[in-house]
């Protein structure tokens, strides 16, 4: 009879086996389609037969997949993905905040421009971007980290937006973003000494600086059943007052599309909102491939596209709009073209995609009140500045004290410092009551308070303790109810709120004969996918997260 020793010695054996043999992708691929919310997919599928109906059919498909963030936006979507933390940990809040003095500060400017001045069409600018503000390390380090005499690992994450390509490189991958000012694709000393080669080739061959029109054309004809949806050519609270397809539409700012907002004039700005500009960033991310990707067999390769236009049409039109539904016919039709390319490239069985969003996007609420929905509100936010600092300066005589960011109350320091504890602490009361009071709005906490008190772990109070950091949030913090958001812009829409529209996504894994033909229904957070990659890839895990594997996809 054999002993137990023997049979425990054949489990651990066959244990070993399972993972040793389990080859981590010779090219991995994140496709992270900026405002991309999950509830496109159930709306829209019948009408997708490109790449993302293929990874919808053939991977697995998790389909209650949501971000654990109370304020979603760019920067905190694609940290969490790449860090697998909260914002309280990697620091990337949102993609901007107010310092103590009230200067605004986008999450990735750096001033230390010798070491990371952006690359203009000539020379540098005089500023910096980097991810000195990211606090910790994700998978895109990680992967860096691992690279050996005889693997040489690689990572470049590619965006029309400066914040979204460095939260997702971060310290050790490779960050190029769409320069609106030259219509060239750039980077930054803190990535490159100079741009590659092929990157600057790739801007000549291209000439978006010679254009002066694009034309949106749509997808399917207009009339068909794709586009008969509600609301579809509702343009009254748009921030365009009529629709940008079929139309010729200007490259640069010195020429005006009709009923614009006046911030739109700037160069590039309608280029990017339309397919044109998704599909110069998918011909970019094949060049990189071509000129970076080795065929020696355990070399990893780690490509991040975060595809933006989605995000930047969707906060004009809104998420019901024309423009909108369209762009994603377009999108799935240019990653089928983005697919075939790489697996002309990379047999089939090495290669894994991710399709994600960094968040979703609420509804525009005046559609919503025409509707009979009458609880969803526009808070702009200006006017609420306004109120506030006209309170303070009349019980006070203190100026321009307040500011506000997302749902965030900041008070000029050198101000505020000044005054006695115990007026500090009316005055904040003081403001946290008149917040309390408005339409809207449904909770406020100080920071001290949210800091202190202990909430369900997936509550939402939760998560928006879980958004702050010293130094970078506000003294307060306010909560609106579903379909009620702060925004500076009295038409379009927004995703600064901790509800479903803007926090549930899709997320699919796909690798043929690895990763298929599964839907899982549990729920599960977007934060657990950085792990999930680190095991795929046989890396260690980004240092801070705590995260547990995807369920379904790791067979152990």
């Amino acid at each position: 009879m054999k002993s137990n020793r023997y049979y425990a010695f054949l489990i651990l054996s066959l244990y070993f086996i399972t993972y040793t043999y389990t080859k981590p992708p010779q090219l991995t691929i994140i496709f992270v389609i900026d405002q991309f919310a999950y509830h496109y997919l159930p709306k829209l599928e019948k009408y997708l037969n490109g790449g993302i109906k293929h990874l919808l059919d053939n991977g697995v498909n998790y389909t209650n997949a949501y971000y654990p963030h109370a304020m979603p936006e760019t920067a905190t979507g694609h940290a969490a993905l790449n860090t697998g933390t909260f914002a309280k940990d990697h620091g990337f809040i949102a993609n901007s905040w107010f310092d103590t003095e009230g200067k605004h500060i986008e999450c990735d400017d750096d001033n230390d421009i010798e070491n990371t001045a952006v690359f203009a069409k000539e020379g540098l600018y005089n500023y910096g971007k980097s991810p000195k503000n990211i606090m910790v390390d994700g998978i895109s380090d990680q992967l860096m980290l691992q690279s050996q005499s005889y693997a040489y690992n690689q990572v470049f994450a590619l965006s029309l937006k400066s914040r979204a390509a460095i939260s997702t490189a971060n310290k050790l991958g490779k960050a190029i973003w769409f320069d609106k000012k030259t219509g060239f694709f750039t980077s930054s000393k803190a990535y490159f000494d100079q741009l590659p080669d092929w990157l600057v080739q790739f801007n000549k061959e291209k000439k978006v600086d010679q254009l002066k029109y694009v034309q949106w054309k749509s997808f399917y004809p207009q009339n068909s059943s794709a586009y008969a949806f509600y609301n579809i050519n509702n343009y009254s609270f748009a921030r365009h007052s009529s629709s940008i397809l079929s139309r010729d539409i200007p490259i640069r700012s010195n020429i005006t599309l009709d009923n614009a907002y006046e911030n739109d004039y700037k160069l590039y700005n309608f280029f990017q909102l339309t397919p044109h500009a998704n599909q110069l960033l998918l011909d970019l991310a094949k060049e990189c491939i071509q000129q970076n990707l080795t065929t020696q067999k355990d070399d990893k390769f780690l490509l991040w596209i975060s595809l933006s236009s989605l995000d930047k049409i969707g906060h004009k039109f809104g998420p019901e709009s024309m423009e909108v539904i369209d762009m994603i016919y377009h999108l799935d039709h240019q990653i089928k073209q983005f697919m075939h390319f790489v697996h002309n490239q990379v047999n089939q069985e090495d290669v894994l995609f991710v399709l994600t969003a960094d968040h979703g996007v609420d509804p525009i609420p005046e559609l919503l009140h025409k509707q009979n929905f009458k609880p969803a509100f526009r808070i702009i936010e200006e006017q609420l500045i306004q109120k506030i600092n006209t309170l303070i300066h009349t019980k006070y005589n203190l100026t321009n004290l307040v500011a506000i960011k997302n749902q965030q109350v900041f008070l000029k320091k050198t101000i505020f410092t000044s005054l006695e504890i115990t007026k500090q602490k009316t005055i904040i009361n003081e403001i946290k009551i008149f917040l309390k009071q408005q339409p809207g709005i449904k909770n406020v906490w100080t920071f001290d308070e949210l800091m202190n008190t202990s909430f369900e772990p997936h509550a939402i109070e939760a998560f928006f303790k879980k958004q702050l950091y010293p130094g970078r949030s506000g003294l307060l913090t306010f909560q609106t109810f579903p379909y009620s958001f702060p925004t500076r812009h009295e038409k379009g829409t927004g995703h600064k709120t901790p509800y479903e529209w803007n926090t549930h996504v899709p997320l699919i894994f796909y690798q043929k004969g690895t990763f298929e033909n599964k839907r899982i229904h549990t729920r599960i957070w977007m934060l657990q996918v950085a792990n999930t990659l680190a095991h795929i890839l046989n890396i260690p895990k980004p240092s801070a997260s705590t995260f547990e594997l995807l369920p379904g996809l790791i067979e152990e």
